[in-house]
């Protein structure tokens, strides 16, 4: 079974699709309720298809309540999600159970790319922004790759890595 994610804010919104995900794509994740205040329903691991799509349900991985600011997935590594305040969770069993980390200096994580286990994420504070690499598929201390300063490299909010291992960055 294939799963696509979204992270909106610091709840995680996961759909269960059959293994040939519709070409059109999944169904919109705004239809769901969005207010994150109201009581979650109780996760279910499959999601039913609906004649619209699939359908939609919402998780909240605990204990913490970072916002989530991007996601990936791989058969190695499973679900990634990161955000706020150096914040990266882990899931190997489609969202049942979350490890979390933190690192001892808090960057606020936008965007994560996965090359093997490594992750790889950007990030920013007040000062700067940070390209880190972060093995065992999120669960080892982070390593700088590169510090980039908001005067001269702009605000990083995107990264890739090809099969090279050449990080891309996006910024404006």
């Amino acid at each position: 079974m294939r799963s696509l994610s979204w992270v909106l804010g610091c709840t995680l919104l996961v759909c269960g699709c059959p293994s040939s995900v519709d070409k059109n794509g999944p169904t919109n994740p705004t239809t769901a309720s969005a207010s994150a205040a109201a009581p979650l329903a109780p996760v279910r691991t499959t999601a039913q298809s609906t004649a619209s799509g699939p359908s939609w349900h919402w998780m909240n991985p605990q204990p913490q309540g970072n916002s989530l600011y991007a996601v990936v997935a791989s058969h190695e590594c499973g679900v990634v999600a990161v955000g706020e305040q150096s914040t990266v969770m882990r899931s190997i069993d489609d969202g049942l159970t979350w490890s979390t980390h933190q690192s001892d200096e808090r960057w606020r994580f936008k965007a994560a790319a996965l090359s093997g286990t490594d992750i790889y994420v950007v990030g920013d504070n007040s000062d700067a922004n940070v390209i880190l690499k972060i093995g065992s598929c999120g669960e080892a201390e982070p390593v700088t790759v590169r510090k980039l300063t908001y005067k001269a490299d702009g605000a990083a909010n995107g990264v890739a890595v090809d099969s090279d291992g050449r990080i891309y960055v996006s910024t404006v």
